[in-house]
């Protein structure tokens, strides 16, 4: 690394206190790059010794994030420092992203493109994609039963949850009948709005609680969570049926531990606790209730058809699901999600955990479809894996028109 290129890079650090960090490309901080010499305690004037294994590609960050070991890899960008083209002040200017902007967005699509378009080749998932629009009949229904629920919410905030839930309902399940399209969109509904905090946080701090004393809940809403969940339980057998209600409790759980943001705060993850960020992806991303639902009674009356299939099933949709959602949580500078504290704990890039993600997502699959056989369960699964995938890649609320436009 150039001498001139440190000296510069600092220099410019002091003139945008924001930019946080610039290091060299392999990761490493600035102070592992250079050694210090000698500061001058009245000018602060700083020699340095280069250690000369290293690149001169240089790392710039341009968020407010405690180190550059936390930063979000679609925030920062590599450009090259050398004696004959140095960085500029204007350089740094056109990467000052801290609000978002076209260079941030560019940047996400850069980094998550790939690998998405490797998952859809790969598992050759376009080929099985149904209509672009839900059954309208699904909507219909969907809508006549929430309508009749007088939640007392203003319609503009349950929109999103509807369409959402019509989405999946329609779209992952059309090879299942219209009964199970509807319940699993109801389920769906209700859950996001949970998750969305539609509720307030009383309510959803109560919520179980006041289940297991058969108290009234605090607002309608977590009722119809309960009664959407106990309709789409009656359509699955009975262990499929408690795997959806115990998937409920869990996730319900988790969701209001992380909402203290006491518990946040004060929740470092440990380097050891690789399982821990499995085990918390594997609650929150409720996978119970909508992997079985892919297998309905009335089809599928003996579990023994499917079950061996249910962990790696599990771990698919959560993943999946990991995949998608990162460009729209890149954008929003969310650094908490599960890409980012895979890539955390086993060292690696985003875009390399976005490959191992891909990798892990080829291999459930096939997993899954091997221990299925071929017949009528392992079509159920394929009809899903197509739906679901193609219900992230058309939601709005994942942008994905600007990663993969050709798509609509």
């Amino acid at each position: 690394m150039d001498i001139s290129s440190v000296q510069r890079a600092l220099t410019l650090q002091e003139k945008f206190p924001h930019v946080l960090g610039v290091t060299n490309i392999c990761g490493l901080d600035l102070s592992e790059a250079v050694s210090v010499n000698h500061i001058n305690p009245v000018t602060r004037d700083t020699t340095f010794s280069s250690k000369p294994h290293l690149p001169t590609q240089l790392t710039i960050f341009t968020q407010s994030q405690p180190c550059a070991a936390e930063m979000p890899p679609s925030i920062m960008t590599t450009v090259i420092d050398t004696p004959s083209n140095p960085i500029q002040e204007e350089t740094i200017r056109a990467y000052d992203i801290m609000g978002g902007g076209d260079v941030l967005k560019q940047s996400a699509i850069d980094l998550v493109r790939g690998p998405i378009l490797s998952f859809l080749q790969r598992t050759r998932a376009v080929e099985r994609f149904g209509p672009h629009l839900p059954d309208p009949a699904v909507d219909r229904r969907v809508r006549e039963v929430i309508q009749s629920w007088e939640l007392g919410i203003a319609p503009h905030k349950l929109e999103v949850p509807i369409k959402t839930g019509v989405a999946v309902g329609a779209m992952s399940y059309r090879h299942a009948p219209f009964e199970v399209q509807v319940a699993v969109a109801l389920f769906c509904f209700a859950v996001a709005c949970f998750d969305d905090k539609v509720i307030d946080a009383q309510g959803r701090r109560e919520f179980l609680p006041r289940h297991y004393h058969n108290q009234t809940q605090l607002h309608v809403l977590l009722d119809k969570i309960l009664e959407s969940t106990h309709a789409l339980r009656r359509l699955v057998p009975s262990y499929s049926a408690n795997l959806i209600f115990t998937g409920l409790l869990e996730y319900c759980n988790e969701d209001v531990f992380y909402s203290d943001e006491s518990v946040v705060a004060s929740h470092d993850l440990k380097k050891e606790a690789r399982n821990y960020s499995e085990y918390v992806r594997m609650i929150d991303g409720i996978p119970g209730p909508f992997i079985v639902a892919i297998w309905p009674e009335s089809l599928f009356p003996d579990v023994k058809e499917y079950v061996q299939a249910l962990p790696d099933a599990f771990d698919w949709i959560n993943i999946v699901n990991d995949l998608f959602s990162f460009y729209k949580e890149a954008l929003a500078g969310d650094s908490g999600n599960f890409v980012n504290r895979y890539a955390r704990l086993h060292g690696k890039t985003l875009y390399q955990t976005l490959e191992d993600i891909v990798d892990r997502l080829v291999l459930r699959d096939e997993t899954v479809r091997a221990i299925l056989g071929e017949g009528k369960a392992r079509d159920a699964w394929d009809s899903f894996t197509a739906g679901f995938t193609q219900f992230h890649v058309l939601a709005p609320r994942y942008k994905l028109y600007d990663v993969v436009p050709e798509f609509y």
